[in-house]
C-alpha cells in the first residue's frame, strides 16, 4: 500500500504546474513581507502557514513546484503509513491492510497530495486528531499524550484551513 501510494503521488508530479488557488499564496508572497503574511488576510483564500513556508523558500533556496508540494507529498504518504497502524487496537490486520490500500489509491487523497494547498496536511491532521480524541476519551494508556496530540493536531489543522475544525471538534458533540 505504501509503495502504491507513493508511486501514485509522485508519478508525473514533475510535469505539474501551479494552478487555481495555488496562485493566491504566491501572490501574497510576492507583495508582502513575513509580518504582513502573519497578520493580514486578503480577499483571496490562502493558508497562512503554507504562505509562511513559501516565503521561507523564497527568502532562502527559491520557490519551485517541488518545494511547494513537498509537505503535501509527505503528508499524503504519512497518512497511508501511520493511520492504519494507529487503528491496531480496534481493527484486525486484514482490515488495516485494506484501509491502507484504500487510502493509497483514493483519487481525492492522491490529488490533494499533489497540490500546493493544505488539504493533504489537514486530512492527516484531522485523522490523527480523531484517533487521538477517541484514545483520550476511552482513557487508554498515555492519556495525556493522546490529549496533547488531539489539541496539537486540531490547532495545526485549523490554522492550515479553518474548515477542518468542523471535523476535529465534532467528537465533543458525539461523545
Amino acid at each position: 500500500a505504501l509503495a502504491a501510494g507513493g508511486w501514485l503521488r509522485f508519478r508525473g508530479i514533475g510535469g505539474q504546474i501551479v494552478i487555481d488557488d495555488e496562485w493566491h499564496a504566491l501572490h501574497k508572497v510576492m507583495r508582502a513581507d513575513l509580518l504582513d503574511i502573519l497578520t493580514h488576510l486578503d480577499y483571496a483564500d490562502y493558508s497562512i502557514p503554507l504562505t509562511v513556508y513559501f516565503r521561507g523558500l523564497y527568502d532562502t533556496v527559491g520557490i519551485t513546484e517541488w518545494g511547494m508540494r513537498a509537505p503535501m507529498l509527505a503528508a499524503g504518504i504519512a497518512l497511508v503509513a501511520i493511520v492504519p497502524l494507529l487503528a491496531r487496537p480496534w481493527a484486525s490486520a486484514p482490515v488495516r491492510a485494506t484501509w491502507a490500500m484504500l487510502l493509497a489509491v483514493s483519487p481525492l487523497l492522491v490529488y490533494m497530495s499533489r497540490t500546493a494547498r493544505p488539504y493533504a496536511l489537514t486530512a492527516l491532521l484531522a485523522t490523527l486528531a480523531l484517533i487521538a480524541f477517541e484514545r483520550w476519551y476511552r482513557g487508554e494508556g498515555r492519556r495525556a499524550a493522546w490529549g496533547a496530540l488531539y489539541v496539537a493536531a486540531t490547532f495545526l489543522g485549523g490554522y492550515l484551513h479553518m474548515t477542518s475544525l468542523a471535523f476535529t471538534l465534532l467528537p465533543f458533540v458525539y461523545f
